[in-house]
Order: C-alpha cells, then structure tokens, then sequence
C-alpha cells in the first residue's frame, strides 16, 4: 500500500466451520441455492489479531520494523510449536493490478499448522 497505508496483522483464528453448510451445487447447470446463503453469516466473528509494523514508510524500507516484525512472527510461531502445532506449510500471494504508476496490492502469507 503507498505511503504506509496497509495494515500487518498476523490473525489466528481456530473457528471450526463446516464448509458444506455454506457450498452450492449446481443441479442443472444454472439453478443452485447461492442467493439462500448470507455472506453475513460467513463472517467470523472470534480471531485474534497482533499488529505488525509497515515494511515501506513511502521512501525506503524500515529495516527496524523488519527485524520487529521477524521477531513477533517468531514469537508467535515458537508458541504454537510449544502448544503442539507443528507447522504443515507456508504459502504466498500477491494482488495488484501492476498497471503504470500501480501503488495499491495485497501482500499476504499464509502459515498452516495441523495438530
């Protein structure tokens, strides 16, 4: 995001969901029960949130945000592990449109544990 407008957050949330409450099937090619199911209630409502700091201030990188964010990741992967988590895999994305002059994009990674 330009100018340190993003927001890091590492967020937990161990909500148990049943997807197929909220899958649709198509059954003919057109009808499905999609307009039944309430983005509302995909929302949940219990996580935990640590806030992480910005990476880029508009100019250069923060190399002390870096090391301060390293070290809460850490922290709070080191405490999973002593919980009995063990860490399945790691994943990335990254959503920009890139077009000329593009500042605006969604940097996010995803850490999977399994117990």
């Amino acid at each position: 995001m330009p100018n340190d407008r993003g927001e890091s957050r590492i967020i937990d949330s161990e909500t148990v969901v049943d997807s197929v409450a909220y899958a649709t099937y198509k059954t003919d090619g057109s009808k499905s029960r999609n307009k039944e199911i309430e983005r509302e209630k995909l929302r949940l409502e219990k996580l935990d949130q640590i806030k992480l700091l910005e990476l880029y201030d508009g100019i250069d990188v923060s190399f002390r945000n870096v090391a301060s964010n390293d070290a809460m990741i850490t922290s709070k992967i080191n405490s999973m592990l002593k919980e009995g988590w063990s860490l399945t895999f790691v994943t990335t994305a990254i959503e920009s449109d890139a077009g000329n002059d593009d500042y605006n994009g969604i940097v996010i990674t995803r850490l999977f544990f399994s117990k």
